[in-house]
């Protein structure tokens, strides 16, 4: 979605009335179409993946804590 601001009233209706007017007409982009894919810096890529390994880990440890609460032992946690 994209936003702006008005300068004031008059701005805003007439922004919105060529909104709707091609919104009526079907010149408006299909909400359903093919969407922008972001870019990301193979850097912040591989830190997003390190992070989810982190948390699946940490989600492993927990619920094998879990477990090992309730009485059921011998689980093999290592993820690699």
């Amino acid at each position: 979605m994209l936003s702006h601001g008005f300068a004031n009233e008059a701005e805003f209706k007439a922004e919105e009335d060529r909104h709707l007017r091609a919104f009526a007409k079907g010149e408006l982009p299909s909400a359903n179409g093919p969407r922008d894919k972001v870019l990301l810096p193979l850097a912040v890529l591989a830190e997003v993946q390190k992070e989810k390994a982190e948390k699946q880990q940490a989600l492993a440890r927990a619920e094998c804590a879990s477990l090992t609460r309730c009485g059921i032992r011998g689980l093999d946690l290592s993820l690699g």
